[in-house]
């Protein structure tokens, strides 16, 4: 759950929470879910955040450091390595980035 999407998800569980409790259903926690029942009959809640993936930007500072690491990366092909030599040599930089939509779903 987003930060910008905490307040919205307290107003839901509160309204849902004082519903059951106009019913008389009990409303409990259980896992990372909420548990609600009336007598025999029960059901579970579970609110969630949608994410996307969006390709990855790299900052400018992430590509001056790509870029040094690349002409260190030259230099080091040039004579033998370490085990120390091959961090630098791999770079792993991420295709895409999870962002929280704000779109909630249960």
């Amino acid at each position: 759950m987003g930060h910008d999407s905490v307040e919205r998800v307290i107003a839901i569980l509160d309204a849902l929470a004082r519903a059951c409790d106009k019913r008389g259903s009990t409303l409990s926690p259980s896992e990372n879910r909420l548990f609600a029942g009336v007598g025999q009959d029960s059901s579970t809640f579970e609110v969630k955040e949608k994410t996307k993936q969006v390709p990855h930007v790299l900052t400018e500072a992430k590509i001056r450091e790509d870029e040094k690491r690349r002409k260190r990366s030259q230099s080091l092909s040039a004579r033998r390595l370490d085990w120390n030599d091959f961090e630098t040599l791999l770079l792993s930089r991420p295709q895409f980035d999870t962002v929280r939509t704000g779109e909630l779903s249960s």
